[in-house]
């Protein structure tokens, strides 16, 4: 290099130091670069001309400039650096964020200005997202690989929402595994664990992670006491879709011993109870959840009808006989009783169950009619 082009390139580069004014574009990739780039710009200076342009916001230009010298020559932290800063001028956020990726593997030198680049990034496209702009799955996963580098002062509400909607999408797609990294980054940004708490379990509960749901249970036991008993019981749900029916009643199990457990929990218990093979465990509970409300004609139905559907005919004779001998006026124990007989001929004799209904309650066949 000549005296003369080591000067033009001593310009350029404080040039690029101050900011350069050579065209209008994306406010938050204009402006001067960084030291460390600069540094390292006069170690490639022909990249220059291109980081010229980029700087002063002219991205239609400098892009394929960058991505000629991408192609042509070793690439390096600083040219995926400056093709990410183009791509995302021009709002092509997945690329930008490839790129980003591809420089932060290289070399840890520019890790800084990365997560800098990052951050605006993800900003002006939460922004874009809450107007309705960039709702996209390729918007959204694009959020979600800016945020990878981010910490607790990223935290945006409209970021928050678009992470939680690239999960669920993830997740219609079965890709459970993404979305138990869509949670993680997230709460490394400071939404809370509560947030992200019900697409977690459900893509552990999918993956079959139960140790991890576990660990993520206790961890949020701790950090919101209160709302343990919901939380676990949402985790207990989401382990019974996922057909890991043990797991759901240690999970129900242990919501059962936390005090004010949510209404359905014991007929929850019951029924994983009956899926995991339990059935004198789901019987034994079914006749406690019974004893504690004796006036509730509706959860004594709801028992029977729960061990009906799990063909635990004997058990359910049990409970209807005590409920008919309770609520005699009640024809709903006797209409069960009468489609057991069919299961149970020769211990139920549905014409005279329905004779001794008839006769307690004071009417005939032609009145139920």
């Amino acid at each position: 290099m000549s005296y003369r082009d080591a000067s033009l390139v001593a310009v350029l580069l404080a040039a690029l130091m101050l900011g350069s004014c050579s065209g209008t574009g994306t406010p938050a990739q204009e402006g001067p670069l960084p030291p460390r780039v600069v540094k390292l710009l006069a170690l490639q200076p022909e990249l220059l001309d291109a980081a010229d342009k980029l700087v002063g916001g002219d991205c239609r230009q400098a892009l394929p400039l960058l991505t000629v010298y991408v192609g042509q020559h070793e690439k390096s932290a600083l040219s995926e650096y400056l093709l990410a800063r183009a791509w995302i001028c021009g709002d092509e956020f997945v690329k930008g964020a490839h790129h980003l990726a591809r420089s932060w593997n290289r070399s840890d030198e520019l890790h800084e200005e990365i997560r800098i680049v990052a951050k605006d990034a993800a900003a002006r496209l939460a922004e874009l997202y809450s107007r309705g702009q960039a709702g996209t799955f390729s918007h959204l996963r694009a959020l979600f690989l800016l945020y990878q580098y981010g910490s607790a002062d990223w935290h945006a509400p409209a970021a928050e929402q678009g992470k939680k909607d690239y999960a669920e999408r993830l997740a219609q797609r079965g890709e459970h595994d993404k979305v138990v990294e869509v949670g993680e980054v997230m709460r490394r940004v400071g939404v809370s664990a509560e947030t992200t708490f019900p697409f977690e379990a459900a893509a552990l509960a999918r993956l079959g992670e139960t140790e991890r749901l576990k660990a993520l249970v206790d961890g949020l036991q701790k950090q919101v006491p209160e709302r343990a008993g919901v939380l676990l019981h949402a985790a207990g749900l989401e382990a019974e879709a996922a057909f890991r029916a043990a797991e759901a009643v240690e999970l129900f199990e242990r919501c059962r011993r936390l005090p004010g457990p949510p209404a359905t929990l014991e007929a929850d218990l019951m029924r994983v109870l009956l899926k995991a093979g339990r059935p004198d465990d789901a019987v034994a509970i079914a006749r406690m959840w019974i004893a504690g409300a004796p006036d509730d004609r509706d959860r004594a139905l709801a028992v029977a009808d729960l061990l009906m559907r799990f063909d635990r005919f004997d058990d359910t004779l049990g409970v209807l006989e005590e409920g008919r001998s309770r609520w005699q006026d009640d024809f709903r124990f006797s209409r069960m009783m009468i489609g057991l007989s069919r299961k149970l001929p020769d211990k139920v004799d549905a014409s005279r169950v329905l004779g001794s209904y008839l006769s307690a309650a004071g009417t005939t066949v032609e009145t139920l009619k």
